[in-house]
């Protein structure tokens, strides 16, 4: 899996969940999450579709002005649609047929939202600012990442065999242990953020 994709999957999980959660409930914000999934799931696979540093520029956006703005209209519902849209696409590259991605992607805001709805304890609005604070930190990191690896592949043809001439297919990738620790890093804070509150 590359790099973007990775970022891409984290930013579109991470981000439909807590924006729903963010999210004023009613049923225009609801009508136009479904929509705008439709149009995400659709755009994902044009030539056009957005880049992965574009979709979570995007939503680093979307939470810091849920975090200092908190808007009336349903901005954060349409953002946290389309990013479940894009998360079929990031679904279906990994393996996964789209007919078993629609409901997977789809699942993840359905339930935040049920469990919004029936459980007033799930979202509390200062875990959904933290939440959103990590959110922005994410997207933030995951815009960035496609050019840091660029920019590690870089340094690393440049420097093997001394100069800009070597061969870039035996040039080592970014290694597993920086994936491994930033994954282990966002997945421990979530778990100490969710046990902490209880």
């Amino acid at each position: 899996m590359s790099l973007a994709v990775l970022a891409l999957w984290f930013v579109c999980g991470l981000g439909t969940a807590i924006l729903v959660a963010a999210a004023r409930p009613s049923r225009a914000g609801a009508a136009l999450g479904v929509l705008a999934f439709a149009v995400g799931a659709w755009w994902a696979r044009q030539p056009f579709a957005p880049s992965a540093a574009t979709v979570a520029t995007g939503t680093a956006l979307i939470a810091i002005w849920q975090i200092v703005r908190s808007p009336r209209r349903p901005y954060a519902a349409v953002m946290a649609g389309l990013l479940a849209g894009i998360w079929t696409a990031v679904l279906e590259s990994q393996g996964l047929p789209l007919l078993a991605a629609i409901p997977v992607a789809a699942l993840l805001p359905i339930a935040s939202a049920w469990l919004r709805a029936r459980r007033p304890a799930f979202a509390p609005p200062a875990l959904v600012e933290e939440a959103l604070s990590l959110l922005a930190l994410v997207s933030i990191a995951a815009a960035a990442l496609p050019g840091m690896a660029d920019g590690w592949q870089a340094a690393v043809n440049l420097s093997a065999r001394g100069g800009p001439s070597a061969n870039a297919a035996s040039a080592p990738g970014l290694p597993v242990w920086t994936l491994a620790v930033a994954s282990a890093a966002l997945v421990s804070g979530g778990l100490f953020s969710i046990w902490s509150r209880r």
